[in-house]
């Protein structure tokens, strides 16, 4: 790849009037050529990060505890918890969960964090339990090149019953 040294070296290779047409036809050293990319790779990974969620959403309403796991990193520390709280809920509770809205807070090459709304409200099942909103944290890392949940930390809990 070409340094700017370079471009300018050849630069000065042609006349003053071929400039303009050198120039406009190196927009890969444009800086706003990386922006762009930059931008392009954000909204790439955003979509990425919302296919995880809808897929995590999905799996849990399914009460499909295989599926729900396989959006959760395999060497997360809340693996196992998360597997054990989701298989004892499913025979207690039915529950709906939704994403009501969620935004990047850190996204850095193979990690990223967002924050995400989240309500839950019951639907079925004999066992007690209070609707709510919760705002979480959840880290994410890549597994074989795809987002999944390492971590998740509730910030807070609003009861709606």
């Amino acid at each position: 790849m070409f340094s700017h040294i370079a471009l300018v070296s050849i630069m000065t290779l042609f006349s003053i009037e071929s400039l303009p047409t050198i120039a406009s036809t190196t927009d890969v050293f444009n800086p706003r050529h990386e922006q762009n990319s930059s931008q392009t790779k954000e909204v790439e990974e955003r979509a990425k990060i919302q296919a995880l969620l809808d897929e995590n959403l999905n799996a849990i309403n399914a009460e499909n505890v295989e599926r729900y796991m396989n959006t959760m990193h395999p060497d997360s520390p809340q693996w196992e918890i998360t597997r054990q709280t989701v298989l004892s809920s499913i025979d207690l509770v039915d529950l709906r969960y939704e994403f009501n809205d969620w935004e990047i807070v850190e996204l850095t090459g193979d990690k990223a964090q967002i924050m995400a709304t989240q309500t839950t409200t019951k639907i079925g099942g004999d066992a007690q339990f209070r609707d709510n909103r919760l705002i979480i944290l959840h880290t994410l890392k890549k597994s074989k090149g795809e987002w999944k949940f390492w971590t998740s930390e509730i910030q807070s809990i609003e009861f709606l019953n």
